[in-house]
């Protein structure tokens, strides 16, 4: 965020679906924890981040995510939401998450759809 405290900006997450990120993942990590789907190329780059950073846990850090390949990264996303909300939710952190930012797959009806049911 540009111009703000990073003490006053809402408490973020990403997701990442697109399942060639990899390298891109290191500027990621270090502003929000990530959740990225589970390909060689982005496996690589979160072993990296978590050596780099071995304090880091899933609700600070690098988590990967198993996909069913035949599906799309929308799926993916709408699929992960569950368990990021019981990850970083009110009942598992303090302060829970605001904002859910998301990487690799548009802003669809059914993606809509899947932060609304999941309340977010």
């Amino acid at each position: 965020m540009v111009g703000s405290n990073m003490a006053d900006a809402p408490n973020t997450v990403t997701i990442v679906v697109d399942p060639e990120f990899g390298d891109r993942l290191y500027a990621v990590a270090k502003e929000t924890p990530v959740w990225i789907v589970d390909t060689p190329v982005n496996r690589a780059a979160a072993e990296v981040v978590r050596a780099q950073n071995p304090e880091q846990r899933h609700q600070s850090g690098v988590t990967t995510f198993q996909i069913e390949r035949n599906s799309t990264p929308e799926e993916w996303c709408a699929n992960i939401l569950g368990a990021v909300d019981l990850h970083h939710g009110e009942y598992s952190h303090d302060p829970p998450y605001a904002v859910v930012e998301v990487i690799g797959a548009p802003l669809t009806v059914r993606l809509r759809q899947a932060f609304s049911e999941h309340e977010l």
